[in-house]
């Protein structure tokens, strides 16, 4: 798997949910909560921590953003 993908199982699922969770905060107005229960986080604060930690800003900032 990390020869075809470059990553392992486990980070190209977290990295496949960040996605989700950013197509998500452009394309919808479901709350953040809503969002990471949708997209497999454990909590609306598991997904800002690793939203931030991936992306360098928060949902709501970026949701802000996006829809400019």
């Amino acid at each position: 798997f990390k020869q075809s993908t470059g990553m392992t199982p486990h980070a190209f699922i977290a990295q496949r949910r960040l996605v989700q969770s950013a197509d998500m905060l452009r394309s919808t107005d479901l709350s953040a909560t809503k969002i990471a229960m949708e997209c497999g986080f454990a909590s609306s604060s598991h997904l800002t921590t690793a939203f931030k930690r991936a992306f360098g800003t928060n949902t709501i900032e970026f949701r802000r953003k996006s829809r400019i």
